[in-house]
């Protein structure tokens, strides 16, 4: 058995626990945490000034962008099928969650919590950060191999791709930021 089969099937079958079986499905909907988006967009916008509103822009480009390269240029260049589909042709798959017809390659939640999370990591730099983002990427990656609906190369092939494309815009708006906002000179010593 190859090892994306071979992990799916430990974290998809193997790996059951009651507490994953309740808290994954929630992981994986945005819709449980648009309160909490809201409230970090708030932050962002009125109380980080201008790094804020500047990484509020770039997730206004990064998100759609990824979603949009994810969804409707990967998914059907790749076609490949779900792992809780007919056509994928295996057995004991354990679906927790709603199984799209759209294709499996690569994960779209991934691709955009990896991009959320590199942008977020590389605009605050800070080890605080850089954990949640990264722990909140891994939870919804391993949230879709678990409810059954992708193989853990989806996951890697959503994350390098959010990756990609957060690291892109995070460099894009440090360029950004030199140009339109450049450090004032150093003050001349009057001796």
């Amino acid at each position: 058995m190859n090892p994306d089969l071979w992990l799916f099937h430990a974290i998809n079958n193997r790996g059951t626990w009651i507490v994953f079986d309740w808290s994954m499905p929630i992981i994986s909907k945005l819709q449980y945490f648009v309160p909490i988006l809201v409230l970090l967009l708030l932050w962002l916008a009125f109380r980080d000034g201008r790094r804020g509103r500047i990484t509020i822009a770039c997730l206004l480009v990064l998100v759609p962008v990824t979603d949009q390269v994810s969804s409707h240029v990967l998914k059907p260049a790749f076609s490949r099928p779900r792992p809780c589909r007919p056509e994928a042709g295996l057995d004991h798959v354990i679906v927790r969650a709603h199984c799209s017809g759209r294709g499996s390659f690569p994960s779209s939640h991934a691709a955009n919590i990896g991009a959320v999370a590199l942008l977020f990591a590389l605009r605050y730099r800070k080890r605080r950060v850089a954990f949640i983002a990264a722990l909140c990427a891994f939870l919804v990656g391993y949230s879709r191999v678990y409810l059954g609906v992708h193989y853990p190369s989806d996951v890697l092939g959503g994350w390098s791709l959010g990756g990609l494309l957060g690291g892109a815009v995070a460099m894009g708006a440090r360029w950004v930021e030199r140009r339109r906002f450049p450090p004032p000179p150093p003050a001349a010593d009057h001796a």
